[in-house]
């Protein structure tokens, strides 16, 4: 197991697919289930059930997603601190988007991120505005952009 197999993981597991999780990571499809399926085999078990509507994650799947969040964000944190830029904000900022605003706004925002935060690693997870809320309120994200209407506020 490795650092990179950790995130591919959790990649293909919060964009729902393969492919989704190769566009947001940069990464070719074939590599990205080539390091999923050599974690699966140095832990000997099936982490993900892969069908033609995307994946679902099995029971070891979800303790294994549990701890590599922990494990990324540790090393995120302690690559922050060791760096000590002060000057330069740089480290991973994940935002929930509804399908509709991604098309829309992603474009512009990559561009600005990228042109003025070059160590900031932008990554964008879409979906429906009520699992954006849940996956929110559970740490998925460091913010979204939720639709809300004047019924939904209470």
């Amino acid at each position: 197991m490795d650092i990179r197999q950790l995130k591919y993981f959790v990649g293909v597991v919060e964009a729902g697919s393969f492919t989704k999780a190769a566009a947001l990571l940069h990464v070719a499809q074939s590599a990205l289930s080539l390091h999923v399926r050599q974690l699966e085999e140095g832990f000997g078990t099936q982490l993900l059930v892969r069908d033609r509507t995307g994946v679902s994650v099995t029971a070891s799947g979800n303790r294994l997603l549990e701890r590599a969040r922990v494990i990324l964000r540790e090393i995120q944190l302690t690559e922050a601190e060791l760096t000590n830029s002060v000057a330069a904000p740089s480290g991973e900022v994940t935002i929930g988007i509804p399908s509709g605003a991604a098309r829309v706004l992603s474009g512009p925002l990559l561009e600005s991120v990228r042109s003025e935060l070059p160590r900031i690693s932008l990554k964008m997870i879409e979906g429906m505005t009520g699992p954006l809320e849940e996956w929110m309120a559970a740490g998925r994200f460091n913010l979204a952009v939720l639709y809300r209407t004047a019924e939904s506020v209470g």
